[in-house]
């Protein structure tokens, strides 16, 4: 024992290391528990369904690689969502700043394809982000494209039938 540390001493420096150590586990135990900030997420509310049959689709583009088409070997990420009161919402979580396009399709049958009529025109009900027009065929990805700079967005598609 020093000098300086008598038997009453170095109860008192046990207990304020024992105070500073529960006051700091108390007040950074809270900030390392919190919730991580939200991710990036774009949210899609897709409108104008004419039904609230089968399910909506929505293909992810993060170039015009295959671009309105989401089946194999596209690089589109797929996600569904539930039909309510003939509106739905896709949600992509994660997405890093960039440009990028959004086809979605009413797959009323949930046969996961877009219908069509002997003429080769769609039978389900179909859109595009910024709602680019499919007048002759599917708009190209510079036209249905957006700039995404990493906070939170929120998108609306009117489907066409």
């Amino acid at each position: 024992m020093r000098p300086s540390e008598t038997p009453d001493t170095r109860a008192r420096l046990r207990r304020l290391f024992l105070a500073t150590n529960v006051l700091a586990v108390s007040v950074i135990g809270p900030v390392a528990a919190a919730e991580e900030p939200p991710a990036p997420t774009i949210h899609v509310a897709i409108e104008g369904i004419r039904d609230d049959a089968g399910r909506i689709a929505c293909a992810f583009f993060r170039s015009g690689d295959g671009f309105p088409v989401a089946s194999p070997p596209s690089p589109a990420v797929i996600v569904t969502a539930t039909i309510r009161n003939h509106g739905a919402v896709c949600m992509f979580r994660d997405v890093p700043p960039g440009t990028y396009a959004i086809a979605a399709m009413h797959d009323e049958n949930r046969n996961g394809q877009l219908d069509r009529n002997w003429l080769g025109i769609p039978t389900e009900g179909y859109g595009f982000s910024e709602n680019a027009s499919a007048s002759l065929g599917a708009p190209s990805f510079r036209r249905a494209s957006f700039a995404f700079d990493g906070s939170e967005l929120f998108l609306t598609i009117s489907l066409q039938y």
